[in-house]
């Protein structure tokens, strides 16, 4: 469902801009999805790319092994040397856990290190190694009320959703209630995929395929993420970007001002 998903990246990497940050430096780890969430286009960006071997990102090995400590070990001497105000990371929770600890280890200094989707993550809580890291953390998720107060005639879930109008809040909640915790960052893009084709099943009043790709190609839909529409070669046109920072006060999302509880300390 996303695509174009280097945009979030570029957009945690210029909330740091806006504060000051000059430069930036990529790092990835190597599965093809994660890197390209890193490959920022330069007009995207509003700091200098640095360039470990002319790489726009350096990537390093998925598993354990000697040569992936090498690797990032190598990117770390980099950064000691060069001094990037940013270090952007595109990685899975685990690789970024591991990768944030070794830098501490190593004493690597970059003023703000941006992560993908690891505050949001329930396992985050219990990194007390890394509960006063400063890290920002970027996301598509934030649990919205959007259906606590009247819903609007227009609104789509109102005619086409076949479970009545949904949104972050009501399912974070439910997810609490049941299961003790907030709903995982990999749960919201399942439920919401189903709320879309769900939608656009409605919507067309059949199964036939191309009746159903049609409405979704022309259609906007309500899901826990927000409003998503989609084009020919464009998916989740409608998203924000939430850009969480841990701080010595806990998590504050410091973006978008809109639903912000914290500003941004760098």
């Amino acid at each position: 469902m996303l695509n174009d998903i280097n945009l979030y990246t570029a957009a945690a990497a210029n909330v740091v801009a806006a504060r000051g940050a000059q430069t930036v430096v990529f790092v990835a780890e190597g599965y093809p999805g994660l890197i390209t969430s890193c490959e920022v286009d330069h007009a995207q960006l509003g700091l200098r790319r640095l360039t470990p071997s002319g790489a726009n990102v350096t990537a390093y090995p998925i598993r354990d092994s000697p040569e992936r400590n090498q690797a990032v070990d190598a990117f770390f001497a980099f950064v000691q040397q060069e001094k990037p105000d940013v270090v952007a990371l595109c990685a899975t929770y685990e690789s970024s856990i591991w990768f944030l600890n070794r830098a501490k280890a190593q004493n690597i200094d970059a003023n703000a290190f941006v992560l993908l989707n690891v505050v949001t993550d329930p396992r985050f809580a219990s990194e007390k190694s890394l509960a006063y890291s400063y890290a920002v953390d970027r996301a598509s998720w934030f649990p919205r009320n959007v259906y606590n107060k009247p819903v609007l005639a227009d609104d789509p879930c109102t005619a086409l959703s076949p479970i009545g109008c949904v949104d972050g809040a009501m399912l974070d909640t439910w997810i609490t209630q049941q299961y003790g915790a907030t709903i995982p960052l990999e749960h919201t893009y399942p439920f919401a995929t189903f709320q879309v084709i769900s939608q656009a099943i409605v919507g067309a009043g059949t199964d036939v395929v191309a009746d159903i790709i049609s409405v979704l190609r022309s259609t906007q839909f309500s899901t826990i993420l927000g409003d998503t529409y989609f084009g020919r070669t464009t998916h989740m046109s409608a998203r924000e970007t939430f850009i969480r920072q841990v701080q010595v006060e806990g998590v504050k999302l410091v973006a978008p001002v809109q639903f912000a509880n914290g500003v941004l300390v760098y």
